[in-house]
């Protein structure tokens, strides 16, 4: 299930490339943005949904593609309750690079595709954190997610984003981001 998923992940943002060849004439851009997560997140037999801040920087070389890279951080852990002992889950840092399929809908809309690679370090703290223990899990597997974004202001985009970032041996990581993103000239 996990290999077929991927791969229509990856012919949704392929098959934009039937799109290319009918570009205009496009200026590629460089862009970089910040956004805030809420994760979803299932390793070890817990579930958990921390929400992590994470830094975004691409290069958009045609109308319809752009490669892009992210490295993110915990922002606020998620506290668990497993048989009387309380566990706070933390994300420590997660990483990855991504193609990105961009599907214009009109002057001022984006809808688009991903599919890449993803890496991502939990920590558990367990018990009072002074003097409990600590257990972190990394994972790293291939990603894919859908996303929208909307033009407010000049080289300013507003996007809503939805990821499997992971279904690795270890870590199952699902993510829904909002953001802002800016258009370097």
């Amino acid at each position: 299930m996990k290999a077929a998923t991927y791969l229509i992940a990856c012919a949704t943002v392929l098959g934009f490339t039937t799109l290319a060849n009918a570009e205009d004439e496009f200026e590629s851009t460089t862009y970089g943005g910040l956004e805030y997560g809420q994760y979803d997140l299932s390793f070890g037999g817990l579930s958990a949904e921390p929400e992590g801040i994470r830094a975004r920087v691409g290069y958009r070389w045609s109308e319809h593609f752009a490669v892009e890279a992210f490295y993110g951080l915990g922002a606020k852990e998620d506290e668990q309750n497993v048989n009387g002992v309380d566990v706070d889950v933390d994300l420590n840092d997660t990483y990855g690079i991504y193609l990105r399929g961009i599907l214009p809908m009109g002057e001022k809309a984006n809808v688009y595709g991903i599919v890449g690679y993803s890496s991502i370090e939990v920590d558990n703290f367990i018990g009072p954190t002074a003097s409990g223990s600590k257990d972190s899990v990394s994972d790293s597997d291939y990603g894919y997610g859908v996303a929208a974004d909307y033009n407010v202001f000049k080289q300013v985009f507003l996007s809503l984003e939805y990821m499997r970032m992971l279904d690795g041996d270890k870590i199952e990581a699902d993510v829904l981001n909002a953001g802002i993103r800016v258009n370097f000239e």
